[in-house]
This record gives structure tokens, sequence and C-alpha cells, in this order.
């Protein structure tokens, strides 16, 4: 029985040696019958150059070795590295080199078809002339203006999120291959076959596309910008969304399956050089872009331009908009204008969320126009007479329009619900509020809006400014007592003598505002952003949990006055970043509170609940936390660590 056991195990750690052994040499490749190499390839007998001792499999380390026409096809490669390896006419059909690292190699005319290189990382490296036909390249990297895929067969591949920026693709073939959302920018495809691929969310910009084959192909969303598109064949290719500069003809755009059937919803002809005498009839144009030169005697008769944006230089006319088939159905929803409008009749138009950017509005006709949530951007000519004709004006509900940079002088806004309007660095001198609902309506970077505007308003009148933003303006000495401002913001405002006495201000934003003199005696600032400068500021019996002061200019005696130091409760408080040394907390309610990145020298927390507490990047140094309550303080990073004073952890 030993003498057989004895002779089982040496017959097999003999063949396990000589299998081990004949797998650790790379040998070259071989036609099967080269007579017929349809039939394929196979393992000769001749070991590459370099493939002695080599043992292909997971990291695989081929570094600088010279595996000319090697066999290595059906291998498991993952993380392998064949960085400054030469692997001409490789085969490594089928193999699985995930994660590899190919840089500065030469794989000319290697076999790679149907191999998976997802999140290969390859870098200067020669594909010239190889076959990866199918082959799995998601997220893989070629990004370097040393790759070189002249001539390769990337046909029915999958190069999903794959950056090709600067390669070499010249005569390369990637017909019917998958490139969605891949990255092509100042890449060389000159005479390349694209034909029936998809490169939906993909980008060419910069890239010379000289005699390339695009026909068919799928382009939803791709960007040309800045292209070169000489002789490129577009015909029969989707190009809705996709952004083109002034390469594009109108011949190539004509041939577009997508002129074809009438729709170049989202296309983007930005920095176009002209467009006169294109023609655009009965185009669906929904959300399209037509910018850059003229578009002189263009044709949009029957055109849909919900959406569209027309640029400042395109001189487009009155006559061209009247021609749509949207201006004649009343539907401009959207539209963005930038040039000059003069004389314009918007009359009965919906214009709801249409931008109005530095476009010149004098005479236009607006009557009975549905302005809803437009955006008028310092469109000199927009008259108050204009707004007032508006069907959206006569209605009383005014909410969501958009004023920027505009003159609003004297206009007249007295009972209107104003809900969610924007007046952002506007001039308002004289304007009218008396009875509006100014609830969360946005008055930003307002220099002359006045106490008395404010006072006016029904919101104030009925105490209640909830949501209103007043971000960077100048609200000096306003009276805001006993106002709900829940929810408020006061963003980078001058407060200097400002009132907000017994005011909810729970969860208002007072970040970078200067709050100097102002009064916050009993208000309720109950989770309000409180990074603001409060030199001489009162807050008084102020109800400050879950407020954040985090850089803030509050002093240890402004919180010592406040209604919820008092009590004991500042459960929830910030205030972090802050010099904290020897003010008193021993006692309070603590319980996720933030001191992150504060100095806490000497500071007193004797019986105090730090209940989750956040002290990360702070500085303790003499720090009392005798008989805290500490069970879940959180303390990475803090700096002079010591506890001199810390006997005991409540638990």
């Amino acid at each position: 029985m030993n003498t057989l056991l004895h002779a089982t195990l040496g017959g097999l750690l003999f063949t396990l040696f000589a299998y081990t052994s004949a797998c650790a040499d790379v040998f070259q490749w071989e036609y099967i019958d080269p007579s017929d190499p349809s039939q394929g390839v196979q393992a000769s007998t001749t070991l590459c150059p370099d493939g002695a001792g080599l043992v292909p499999g997971v990291r695989f380390n081929a570094r600088e070795k010279d595996l000319t026409q090697a066999y290595l096809s059906g291998y498991l490669l993952h993380y392998s590295n064949f960085s400054y390896a030469t692997l001409t006419r490789a085969d490594l059909s089928g193999s699985d080199l995930t994660d590899s690292y190919i840089s500065n190699a030469t794989l000319t005319e290697a076999n790679l078809s149907g191999a998976n290189l997802t999140r290969s990382f390859n870098r200067s490296s020669d594909y010239s002339y190889a076959n990866m036909s199918g082959a799995q390249l998601s997220y893989a990297s070629f990004r370097s203006e040393s790759n070189v895929m002249i001539g390769t067969n990337l046909s029915r591949a999958n190069l999903s999120n794959a950056d090709l920026s600067y390669t070499d693709l010249t005569e390369a073939n990637l017909s019917e291959a998958n490139l969605t959302n891949a990255i092509l920018d100042h890449a060389n495809l000159t005479d390349a076959k694209l034909s029936g691929a998809t490169f939906t969310d993909s980008s060419f910009e910069n890239s010379d596309l000289t005699n390339v084959d695009l026909s068919k192909a799928a382009l939803n969303n791709v960007d040309f910008i800045y292209a070169v598109l000489t002789n490129t064949d577009f015909t029969d290719s989707n190009i809705q969304g996709a952004r083109f500069s002034n390469s594009l003809t109108a011949a190539q755009l004509y041939s577009t399956a997508s002129y074809k059937s009438g729709d170049l919803t989202g296309l983007k002809l930005t920095h176009h050089a002209g467009l006169s005498g294109w023609d655009f009839s009965n185009q669906n144009l929904t959300d399209a872009i037509i910018g850059g030169g003229p578009a002189t005697n263009a044709d949009f008769t029957g055109a849909l331009i919900k959406g569209i944006a027309i640029g400042a230089n395109t001189e487009f006319t009155s006559s061209q908009l009247y021609s749509t088939a949207s201006y004649q159905e009343h539907d401009l929803r959207e539209i963005e204008l930038y040039g000059d409008a003069t004389n314009w009749s918007f009359v009965g138009q919906n214009l709801t969320d249409a931008q109005f950017v530095q476009a010149t509005l004098d005479g236009a006709d607006f009557t009975d126009a549905v302005i809803k949530g437009a955006y008028f951007f310092n469109a000199p000519g927009f008259t108050d007479s204009a707004f007032y004709s508006t069907a959206t004006y006569q209605s009383g509900t005014i909410t969501g329009i958009e004023f920027f940079r505009m003159d609003l002088d004297g206009w007249n806004f007295a009972n209107k619900n104003l809900e969610h309007t924007t007046f952002s660095d506007s001039s308002l001198a004289g304007a009218n509020f008396a009875g509006s609902d100014v609830r969360n309506t946005r008055l930003f970077s307002l220099s002359n809006l006045t106490f008395s505007q404010i006072e006016s308003t029904a919101s104030y009148q009925q105490g209640d400014l909830s949501g209103t933003e007043f971000n960077g303006s100048d609200l000096t000495g306003f009276d805001f007592s006993q106002i709900n401002l829940t929810n408020a913001s006061f963003y980078h405002c001058n407060l200097t003598d400002a009132d907000f006495s017994d005011a909810n201000l729970s969860h208002a934003d007072l970040r970078t505002a200067s709050a100097t003199n102002a009064s916050f005696a009993r208000a309720n600032l109950r989770g309000a952003l409180m990074q603001a400068g409060f030199t001489n500021a009162d807050l008084t019996d102020a109800d400050i949990r879950g407020a954040d002061f985090g850089t803030s200019g509050l002093g240890a005696e402004q919180l010592y006055s406040t209604k919820s130091y008092k009590d004991g409760d500042l459960s929830e408080i910030g205030l972090s970043n802050k010099n904290l040394s020897e003010w008193n907390f021993a006692e309070k309610d603590l319980n996720f509170a933030s001191f992150a990145g504060s100095e806490l020298y000497d500071t007193d927390f004797r019986h105090a609940k730090i209940v989750f507490a956040n002290f990360s990047n702070s500085v303790l140094r003499g720090t009392d936390f005798s008989y805290a309550d500490a069970r879940g303080t959180y303390l990475e990073r803090v700096l002079k660590f010591t506890f001199p004073r810390w006997p005991v952890f409540s638990t």
C-alpha cells in the first residue's frame, strides 16, 4: 500500500512539475494550416524572444519584454503590466486585460479581437493596424499625443466612456462601435470609418474629421465644437442635440436623417460663421441654438422654435419669427432672444420662461402676452407700460419673473403676487410694492431698496416674510421685529442697526452678513446660519439652539446673554473655527454641537452633555471635561490633545 501511494504521489508531482514547466514560457503562434489561414492559429514550439520563464496570468509582468508574435489568446490577465513591451503581431484575442497597464508598448498588427481591456491604461502605445474588433474597452484611457491607432480595426468594439483624446486614429475602423460618452477631443480621425457607430453624449472638440464616414451614426448630443469637418459624411446620421461650430455646411446638415425627418431638436449651431440662406422650414428646432454669424434670408417657415436660443449676431428678423409655426400657434415658451427686437410684436404670445438677454425691446408690443417665469437681463426698451399690458400683469400674479440689471424706477407692483419673482442688481427707486405678496421673493443686491417699500407690502403688514431672500442688499436700519422670517436669506447683507427683536429667524441664512449694532433680542434663531459679524449686536434672550455661529464674530458675553445659554440648552449649536478659550460651557446641554477647528484653551465643559459633539481638528489644552457626558464624541485629528482635567467620563 505504501509503495503504491508513493508511486502515485510521485507520478502526480512529476505531472504537476511538467505542466508548470510547460506553462512557464510564452511561445509564438503559428497557423494551424499555413495553406489555409482561415482555420486560425495555435501555439507553436518557438519561444518568443523574451518568452522563457514567463507565466501568463493575473498580474502578468511583461514590462520591457519582447513578445513578438506571442500566443496569449484566451488568458486571464487582469492587472497585467505590458509597459514598454513589444507585442507586434501578438495574439491576445479573447484575453481579459481588465485594469492592465499598457504604456509605451508596441502592438502593431496585434490581434485583440474580443479581448477585454476595460479600464486599461494605454499611453504612448502603438496599436497601428491592430485588430480590436468586438473588444471591450469601456472606461479605457488612450489619452496621449503619442498614442497611435493608425488603421486599427475597432469595429463593433465597446468604447463607452473611453478617453481617446489626442490619439491618432487615421484610417481607423470604428464602424458600428459603441462610443457612448467617449472623449475624442483633439484626436486625428482623418479618413476613419465611423459609419453606424453610436457616439451619444461624446465629444470631438478640436478634432480632425476630414473625410470621415459618419453615415448612419448616432450623434445625439455629440460636441463637434471647433472640429474640422471637411468632406465629413453625415448621411442619414442622427444629430439631435449635437453642437457644431462653423465647420458644418448646409449640405452636410441636409444629408442627416434628423433633417430629413424634420427633427433637429436641441441642435446647437454656435460660433457659426453664418447661416445665411439655410433652410429650416418645417423643422422641429425645439431647444436649438442658432448663434454666431448672420442668418440672413434663412427660412424658418413652419418651424417649431419652442426653447430656441437666437444669438445677437444672427440678424434674425421679425418676419423670420412671424413665419414660424410656434409664433402662429402663440407658443414661444422658453425662447431666448439676444438681438434687436425693436418694434417686434409679441401680442398674445405665450412667453412663459422666455429669456430676453441684452435684447433691445424698444417699441416691442407685449399686449396680452404671458410672461410667467420670463427672464429680462439688461433688456433696454422694456418699459413699465409694456409690462402692464401683459396678461400676466393683468392677472395680478407675477410669480417667477426675473429682472436682472433692469431700470424699474417708479414701476407699479402694488397688490401683486410676487412670490418667486427675482429683482437682482436692478434699480427700484420709487417702485410701488404696496399690498404685494413678497414671500419667497428674491431681492438681490439692491442698493436703493427702502424700508418703506418693504413695510408697505401685504407680507410685512401680515408679519410674514418667510422665504424672502435679500442677498447682498443694503438693509441698514430695517425693522424686522416680530416678523416671521423662517427660511429667509440675508446672505452678505448690510444689517447694521437692523431690528430683528422677537422675530422668527429659524433656518434663516445670515452668512457673511454685517450685523453691527443689530438687535436679535428674544429672536428665534433655531437652525439659522449665523456666520456673520456681530459687533455690538444684541442677542439677549434669543433662542439659538441648532444655530451655526462658526467663523462668526459672536462673543462670549453675547452667548451668555441668550435664552438658550441661560436655560442650559445649547444642543446642536455650531461654534466651529472660533477661539473659545476660557469660555464657560459647564453643565450645558451641547449634544450634537460642533466645535470643529476651534481653540479651546482652558475652556470649561465640566458636567456638560457633549454626546456626539464634534471636536475634530480642535485645539484642546487645559480644557476641563470633568464629569462630562462624552459618549460618541468625535475627536479626530485633535491638536495638542491633553486632558489634565478629564478624570471621569460619565456613562
